[in-house]
């Protein structure tokens, strides 16, 4: 048995009743997001459930079910609608991120393959071809992905388990971290100045230091669904991960950006707060009844619906209609009109109800339609100020030695031309600079930015991303309360990553840079629009730049550290997710980790 340390006690002398001395420098694996399993806990009966994933018929309404919620401002942290009913956690150990998915139900659901295994393979191979033990040199760090990974109790399980490894084996440990996973170490750092006591290594494998890009630029609008067709935009969209955001001020790269076409009479939002007069007339004729659902987790749409009566969140005239909407996912009987149950002809799953059908508009609709509507574009990004967050960088293009401005186009060097068909020969030093100028190259290959040249591109109307989340849902909707926009974790988002690290010399990194793969850089929305709201039924189209098909290889190279800690940068053709559940960068990740 571990022997359990005060997390809080940075100084505290360890004392350990059964130490395990160990040859093998301690690893803990860290998952990105969506890599942790997930299960519920059934506050009244005890009762466990799968969340993420469910290897069953039911495995997106139950991951729906249980992962939708808002985040709570005066907690810090995100709730499940159903969090009354039901505590959901992380699986713990490296069973907790063995795999996502249970291989045998891929076929069934018609599931990339490509998706199913995670850490656990690559555990299985230390434990094999280098004798680690789970448990004494060996530890996988599951968390609940939804939460600010700055957030408190994320970060002392964090410390915990570290501290674990380091008294069990007597040594400082190996951090592993995979994507978000890789977010969460260098908040760690960042949060704890002393991490050098403890630990020795941090790897990093596709990690988006300056912001997960285009993906994540996108999903509080449309949603995204980790690029698998058989899950839902919305399960993306209901839970918005803001270290997933770029956050540094002091990074370089091309800002990713997203592209409207704003109609002249475009209505800009009003940030009008509810007014109680607008909600509370119809209020008295609707109720909820718990007895259908006995000792059952009642639906997470009849846990909206009893948040909606509580707050009075939607407005008079639309309280029929949403609870006839909530109830299509709620048992017989617990949804009521005066005395009268809600009558509903068929019952659906979450995802049938809230998944909202995108619309492309081609090039000669969209023509056609700017010059009737008198169209002109504007580009959003994080880094624009806006009231509450700071001014951090907008759109430029940063001196590198690979190209140059000349009037109004690119021009790139020799060798990088020649470069471009050699990447091998990159060196470690130029990583940097060359995927930041490639990227230049690819967006002035685009066919679907509204650019045709650099000055056209810089003066395009510059505003903070933040003005259209604010702007997606109307208030007193259902939209506003399933898909809430908070301006707080981003807030903290900005805080936290912005602390500086205090490195040592003998600390030493290694990173992992996926590359090969187009990659959203920037989001185009084509059609004209009056208001943010008509967004949300685009579907948008992509400026796309090199890396991992998630993370773009600037953001990865990103992470700013001093060039004395960087013992191996690697840049390799691999995908996101197949950059765990593949042996494809074993060799690798051996050399990194074990020096071998």
């Amino acid at each position: 048995e571990f022997y359990h340390f005060d997390t809080n006690d940075f100084n505290a002398d360890i004392h350990l009743i059964y130490p395990r001395i160990s040859n093998l420098q301690p690893i803990i694996l860290i998952p990105g997001i969506a890599g942790s399993k997930l299960e519920a806990i059934n506050k009244q009966t005890g009762e466990v459930d799968t969340v993420w994933l469910k290897p069953t018929s039911d495995m997106v309404q139950n991951a729906c079910n249980y992962t939708f919620g808002q985040f709570n401002e005066k907690k810090g942290k995100f709730e499940s609608f159903v969090h009354k009913y039901a505590k959901v956690q992380e699986i713990d150990g490296i069973y907790g991120c063995d795999h996502l998915i249970e291989s045998k139900f891929l076929d069934k659901m018609k599931i990339n393959p490509k998706i199913t295994n995670y850490f656990g393979q690559y555990a299985e191979h230390l434990i094999d071809d280098y004798g680690y033990e789970p448990g004494v040199n060996l530890f996988a760090f599951t968390y609940d992905w939804r939460q600010p990974v700055s957030h408190k109790s994320i970060q002392d399980e964090l410390h915990q388990i570290i501290m674990q490894a380091c008294a069990y084996t007597q040594q400082k440990c190996i951090l592993v971290g995979h994507s978000l996973g890789g977010v969460l170490v260098d908040t760690y750092m960042r949060l704890h100045p002393t991490f050098q006591l403890f630990v020795k290594k941090f790897v990093a494998i596709c990690v988006p230091f300056d912001g997960g890009g285009g993906w994540m630029l996108q999903n509080p609008i449309i949603g995204y669904n980790l690029n698998e067709k058989s899950l839902p935009h919305c399960l993306g969209r209901a839970v918005q991960q803001p270290f997933l955001t770029a956050s540094h001020n002091c990074r370089q790269g091309s800002v990713n950006q997203i592209f409207i076409l704003k109609q002249r009479n475009f209505e800009e939002v009003k940030l009008i707060p509810r007014s109680s007069s607008q909600f509370n007339d119809a209020y008295s004729a609707v109720s909820l009844s718990r007895k259908p659902y006995q000792k059952q987790v009642p639906s997470c749409l009849w846990c909206v619906g009893q948040l909606i009566l509580a707050q009075k969140l939607i407005r008079k005239e639309l309280l029929v209609q949403t609870f006839s909407i909530l109830n299509q996912n709620c048992l017989p009987n617990s949804v009521l009109f005066g005395q009268n149950a809600v009558i509903s002809s068929q019952k659906l799953r979450i995802e049938k109800i809230v998944e909202r059908e995108l619309h492309t508009t081609s090039s000669y609709e969209q023509k056609v339609l700017v010059q009737e509507t008198g169209a002109t574009w504007s580009s959003y990004t994080w880094w624009m100020p806006v009231e509450g967050l700071e001014a951090q960088r907008g759109y430029q293009y940063d001196q590198n030695k690979f190209f140059s401005i000349k009037g109004n186009k690119l021009v790139f060097t020799a060798e990088m031309i020649e470069l471009l068909n050699e990447q091998s020969n990159v060196k470690q030093s130029d990583q940097f600079q060359f995927y930041q100028a490639k990227q230049y190259y690819k967006e002035a290959q685009n066919r679907h930015g509204p650019w045709n040249d650099v000055i056209q591109h810089l003066q395009t109307e510059q505003q903070s991303v933040h003005k259209i989340y604010r702007g997606i849902n109307e208030i007193g909707t259902l939209d506003d309360v399933l898909f809430h926009y908070s301006q707080a974790p981003y807030k903290e988002a900005i805080r936290v990553r912005n602390n500086p690290i205090d490195f040592q010399k003998d600390f030493e990194f290694y990173s992992i840079v996926g590359v090969g793969t187009n990659t959203p850089l920037h989001v185009v929305f084509n059609k004209p629009i009056k208001n943010y709201l008509e967004l949300k039924d685009q579907q948008p189209f992509y400026v796309m730049a090199d890396g991992d098909g998630t993370v773009l290889a600037t953001s990865a190279l990103a992470d700013g550290y001093p060039e004395e800690i960087i013992k191996i940068r690697k840049v390799i053709k691999i995908q996101h997710l197949e950059a765990i559940g593949t042996c494809n960068i074993w060799q690798d990740l051996d050399q990194m980790i074990v020096g071998e």
